[in-house]
């Protein structure tokens, strides 16, 4: 569960501190395993490398990719417009570096970034518990600017995260259904229909050229590869 704070230094005194260039955070869990492994080793002393930033009513977690640290920074809850914009900082001094304010439809969730590789941000207004449909958007990772908006729609939320496939491509799951997004352009590889266990927490893992995800079934619930 997320939780309230008012600014970023805490955060980034865990983040910003380790070695130069610090290793990618692509996504919920760090990478396409969601286990939360990574080569880096905490800091040696408690000393900030810098601290500061927009403040956030719920403190978001980033993704890192290079020298680049996104996060959403949310300054009312939904439905909003201009409240929740995803914003790009330099990892090693805290620089924004720009702000992109995902447009809301009627309806629209909050923005959540669903991760960060091979120059792109990928973020979308789906989620709420897999009530609220939208694209996927992906952003250039140095500009901002939208590179491309997804084919599909899908309802995957913060919670749920995404992973990335060996080229690079998206595999989003959601309460209803698990989808592949092209990251060359944002077309639909493939879509299959699944029931998830818990409705807003329905995301998987990729490993060895498999994907993996938890689903309902009678009398409780399965793995599925």
């Amino acid at each position: 569960m997320p939780c309230t704070r008012r600014s970023l230094s805490g955060l980034f005194v865990l983040v910003a501190a380790a070695a130069s260039p610090a290793a990618d955070w692509n996504n919920a869990g760090g990478n396409s395993g969601r286990n939360g492994l990574t080569r880096e080793l905490g800091p040696d002393a408690a000393t900030p490398a810098w601290s500061g930033g927009r403040s956030s009513i719920i403190a978001w977690q980033p993704v890192i990719e290079s020298d680049r640290v996104f996060m959403v920074r949310q300054t009312a809850f939904p439905p909003e417009q201009n409240a929740s914009p995803v914003i790009a900082m330099n990892l090693a001094t805290g620089q924004e570096l720009w702000r992109r304010d995902i447009p809301a439809n009627t309806g629209d969730w909050t923005t959540w970034v669903a991760g960060a590789r091979d120059g792109r941000v990928y973020c979308s207004r789906s989620g709420n518990g897999a009530s609220v449909a939208a694209v996927m958007y992906a952003l250039d990772a140095a500009t901002g600017g939208t590179v491309w908006t997804s084919v599909a729609t899908t309802r995957a939320g913060a919670y749920d995260g995404v992973v990335f496939a060996d080229n690079g491509d998206l595999i989003v799951a959601d309460f209803y259904n698990v989808t592949r997004i092209r990251a060359v352009d944002g077309s639909t590889a493939w879509r299959i229909n699944r029931t998830g266990s818990v409705s807003g927490q329905c995301g998987g893992c990729l490993r060895d050229d498999a994907f993996y995800i938890a689903d309902a079934a009678p009398g409780g619930h399965v793995v599925k590869r």
